[in-house]
């Protein structure tokens, strides 16, 4: 997903070789919408999010 958008940035597309490294993770975002809190952003952006502040701070 990062590639497509950020090809410019050289990232890995491979993922560790560790044992447990590839296990699939998932979060159920409903007790906190039952708190009242907002809706989570979306990852595309979370990272456009992240890629911003980075450029702005210099650090790419």
């Amino acid at each position: 997903m990062l590639h497509v958008t950020y090809c410019i940035y050289v990232n890995t597309i491979r993922c560790s070789s560790r044992i447990g490294d590839n296990n699939t993770h998932n979060m159920d975002s409903s007790k906190i919408l039952q708190l009242g809190l907002p809706p989570l952003k979306t990852l595309e952006k979370m990272f456009d999010d992240c890629i911003k502040s980075f450029q702005e701070k210099g650090f790419l």
